[in-house]
């Protein structure tokens, strides 16, 4: 990591950092190897690709020159949570100062950069978000202002395509620039999720939604037909309800952590409905976690473009286990909630 590192740094094009880019994977299935833990794996991709990423911004800079206004480049989805594996998307926003005098400028500067790292990134290995959320889309690069208005909105009408930004952007993390803009925004989403009761109710229902895929009599449930036959997405439908309670949790008791295991060790002290799960789910979130990332370290093994998609078929006893009573300890927790905020969450 510390050799990639200082490879990154050295790096003065986009063409030389994406040769850098593609030894990242390379540290992936060594820690695999090795036996180290998921969280540890995933903390350490992050800060490489963080690297890559300020660097990657830096050479743009010193082609399109110096910013008109400061401006803050911030990342979330996985990335913002600190759990990248083999294969993540795009998913990053810019803030800026705004002032009324600079707007025009700013606007076309912002244009280009986040349309240049689009680019950038693609070319380092990062394909663009599906859903557009990215700094080169021009919703996605605002004043803080603007950002506020946003945040603002969707917690106050709590619509269902509301709460799904909420779910994509509350999660947001600083990666360069003026860092205070981001912490700004942090503290603003922090004082309006004060006793908006409405809004958490209808994340809950969002969330709770997303129920692990065990039949009533505990087996694993997988798709019955088409091209995912016989499998079922450990992300989507494992990690992703564990990860959506915590950050559900975290955003009612503010807390500001975006990582998931950060998340649950905080909340336990907070008097949260969460807390006296806390412990279970991170070792569920662990053990989850690194069941996928040992599924993508053998398919990149075999030349096979990773995915999530677990065959229950194909783990050993002891795997198979873990992973019922993971998804068992994920329904009992969904429950808990259900159970303060009322079975209206469910429908």
């Amino acid at each position: 990591p510390l050799s990639i590192a200082r490879e990154i740094e050295n790096q003065s094009t986009i063409d030389g950092l994406a040769p850098v880019a593609a030894k990242i994977n390379k540290i992936i299935t060594i820690l695999i190897r090795e036996g180290a833990k998921a969280s540890t794996i995933t903390r350490i991709i992050t800060e490489i690709n963080d690297r890559l990423i300020k660097r990657a911004l830096q050479i743009i800079e010193a082609k399109t020159g110096r910013p008109p206004v400061p401006y803050c480049w911030i990342v979330f989805g996985s990335e913002g949570r600190k759990e990248q594996t083999f294969r993540t998307d795009q998913d990053n926003a810019i803030i800026y100062e705004g002032r009324p005098e600079a707007a025009k400028d700013a606007e076309r500067y912002f244009d280009e950069l986040g349309t240049g790292m689009k680019d950038a990134l693609a070319r380092c290995g990062f394909p663009p978000c599906r859903a557009d959320c990215m700094a080169s889309n021009a919703k996605w690069r605002q004043p803080l202002d603007v950002w506020k208005r946003y945040f603002s909105e969707w917690i106050g009408e709590p619509t269902p395509e509301s709460v799904l930004r909420s779910l994509i952007f509350f999660d947001f993390r600083p990666i360069h620039g003026d860092l205070l803009l981001a912490e700004r925004l942090r503290a603003f989403l922090g004082r309006e999720l004060r006793d908006k009761s409405r809004f958490f109710s209808n994340m809950a229902g969002v969330i709770l939604r997303n129920r692990p895929p065990l039949d009533l009599f505990g087996r694993i449930s997988c798709a019955k037909t088409g091209a995912h036959k016989g499998r079922f997405d450990i992300k989507v439908n494992g990690l992703g309800p564990i990860i959506d309670m915590a950050r559900f949790f975290a955003l009612e008791r503010q807390v500001y952590h975006t990582s998931t295991i950060e998340r649950l060790a905080e909340v336990k002290d907070r008097g949260s409905a969460m807390g006296t799960f806390s412990d279970d789910l991170t070792q569920a979130f662990e053990s989850l976690m690194s069941l996928r990332l040992r599924h993508q370290y053998r398919q990149v093994q075999e030349w096979t473009v990773p995915d999530n998609l677990i065959d229950p078929c194909g783990l050993g006893a002891m795997e198979r286990t873990m992973l019922k009573e993971s998804l068992k300890l994920i329904i009992t927790a969904q429950d808990a909630v259900v159970k303060k905020y009322g079975s209206s969450t469910m429908r």
